[in-house]
C-alpha cells in the first residue's frame, strides 16, 4: 500500500484517499428537476412546446470560489437541451431558449404590420431557481 504523508503530523493517506473530494469539488452539484406543463402556466407559458424538464444545476465557479444556478429545459421528446437564465446561457449549459419562445402580439407597427416581441422566460426563470432553493 502506498502512504503518504501529510504536513508534519505524518498521517498517512492512500493516494487515492483524495480522489473522492478532488472530484466532489470538480463535478456540478447535482441538479433538481420538474416536469413543467404549459396547462400550469396559462397565458404566462412562453414557449412554442406544451412541456418539458426544467432543471436547475449549480454550478461551480472556479475563479470566483462560488457556485451559479444554471437553468435549462428540456422539450418533452426533445433531447436538445436549452439554456434558460444568464447563467446558463454564460456558462454554455444549452442552446439559446430564443428558438422555443413564442412571439406576442404587442399592437401595430405604424405601416399595419403586426409587433411581435418575445414572450418572457422569467416565469421559468423563477420556478428554475425555486428548484435549487435560489430564489
Amino acid at each position: 500500500m502506498c502512504l503518504e504523508f501529510i504536513g508534519r503530523g505524518l498521517l498517512p493517506f492512500h493516494r487515492t484517499a483524495w480522489l473522492p473530494l478532488l472530484l466532489m469539488l470538480l463535478l456540478p452539484i447535482p441538479a433538481h428537476s420538474e416536469v413543467v406543463h404549459q396547462k400550469d402556466y396559462g397565458s404566462a407559458w412562453p414557449l412554442t412546446v406544451t412541456a418539458g424538464d426544467l432543471q436547475c444545476e449549480l454550478v461551480s465557479i472556479e475563479k470566483a470560489g462560488r457556485s451559479r444556478p444554471s437553468v435549462t429545459f428540456t422539450p418533452v421528446g426533445g433531447g436538445k437541451r436549452y439554456a434558460v437564465n444568464g447563467a446558463a446561457v454564460s456558462l454554455g449549459r444549452g442552446l439559446p431558449i430564443d428558438e422555443l419562445v413564442r412571439k406576442e402580439n404587442k399592437g401595430a407597427l405604424g405601416n399595419g404590420q403586426a409587433l411581435l416581441l418575445p414572450a418572457s422566460v422569467q416565469p421559468l426563470i423563477d420556478r428554475g431557481l425555486k428548484l435549487c432553493g435560489a430564489h
